[in-house]
């Protein structure tokens, strides 16, 4: 049996979400709602799209990235009261989801 590479980082990474999602949620509740839901729905559309086949594969796999870049996007990217710039965007991370090459293990 094959394991999903993709599937197993997605997990990852929502764990690794957590402990980010408590501060979060006190300056933004709502903010905190679309993040989870977003980590959530990667795991989930590649789960699901590993079942499929043909065109509903990669459409899974497209709105899992999809969801995977709205993860990624920092939580304020405009300007707070009383700061002059927005925060610099980190770098990605070395192993990061994306719909075109999901990754297969043995």
């Amino acid at each position: 049996m094959s394991r999903f590479d993709a599937y197993d980082l997605a997990l990852q990474a929502a764990l690794a979400l957590r402990p980010l999602l408590d501060p979060i949620s006190r300056r933004d509740p709502d903010l905190c709602r679309q993040i989870r839901r977003a980590a959530s729905s990667v795991a989930m559309c590649l789960d699901e799209g590993s079942q499929r086949t043909g065109r509903d594969r990669f459409h899974l796999y497209r709105v899992a990235a999809g969801s995977a870049a709205e993860v990624r996007t920092p939580p304020w990217p405009w300007p707070r009261p009383g700061v002059t710039s927005p925060r610099p965007r980190p770098p990605p991370p070395t192993r990061c989801l994306t719909a075109s090459s999901p990754s297969y293990g043995a």
